[in-house]
């Protein structure tokens, strides 16, 4: 379904654009695949939840780690198969984790932790986006920790679900930015090096 979704998109491209480059081809296929697996994932993602009946927690998860990840990146699977199964552990992980009691001290030190990761390994990039410019590293790794600390102050000022969701993204998220995820999975790691 994908693909024949992809193939109509670019013939229908290259039918209205005068020309096209193999290379300008294959970044508009990339860019469809990205939106149409996207799509699918939430698509899963948010039925699964709604089956689980935990949609309402699941969207705050997802709008907890989009926040994060907006500016820590971090990893990425290479299959769907895989990308789902890391998102469905992190997001329902979350859920899930987030109904037991954690006393203050725990949350304060996976908090702590967190901002450890996201100081020293955030933004985390990957092969296919490599982030070579240094000065947009500092930015998103700023910002990244920014949020963070917002997140931490903001656990103290919500109900006991919340506060935990906002803490267990934070280590959720921490964990995909350092370099444990890459190891795991055989990938290259501060791939941006490769460019400097």
């Amino acid at each position: 379904m994908g693909a024949y979704l992809e193939n109509k998109i670019v013939d229908y491209i290259k039918k209205y654009k005068s020309f096209i480059t193999a290379e300008d081809e294959e970044i508009l296929r990339y860019g469809i695949q990205i939106y149409y697996f996207n799509i699918s994932k939430l698509l899963i993602l948010f039925v699964a939840s709604i089956i689980l009946d935990i949609f309402k927690e699941t969207c705050t998860v997802f709008i907890l780690i989009a926040v994060l990840k907006r500016f820590a990146y971090g990893f990425h699977a290479d299959t769907f198969r895989s990308c789902m199964a890391i998102t469905f552990m992190n997001i329902f992980g979350i859920v899930y984790l987030s109904r037991l009691f954690f006393i203050p001290m725990i949350k304060i030190m996976l908090a702590i932790i967190s901002l450890i990761l996201f100081a020293l390994y955030a933004p985390a990039d990957t092969e296919e986006r490599p982030l070579v410019d240094s000065r947009k590293r500092l930015k998103l790794k700023i910002k990244t920790v920014s949020i963070a600390g917002l997140y931490f102050v903001l656990s103290f000022f919500t109900d006991e679900v919340l506060s935990n969701m906002l803490i267990l993204s934070l280590i959720f998220i921490g964990f995909n930015t350092c370099p444990v995820m890459y190891i795991l999975f055989k990938k290259e790691y501060k791939n941006y090096e490769k460019y400097v």
